[in-house]
């Protein structure tokens, strides 16, 4: 019983870890095709 509820919560986590990768990457993106990600790094 402990084992399975320990491995669901890593795998919640994960999926957490796995949506926010998302949620940043589409972020850059957005920031990328606005040119604001371009002229700060310039």
């Amino acid at each position: 019983m402990k084992s399975s509820k320990y491995s669901l919560r890593i795998q919640r986590s994960v999926v957490v870890e796995i949506e926010g990768q998302k949620t940043y990457t589409r972020a850059l993106a957005v920031l990328d095709a606005n040119g604001v990600l371009n002229s700060a790094e310039i």
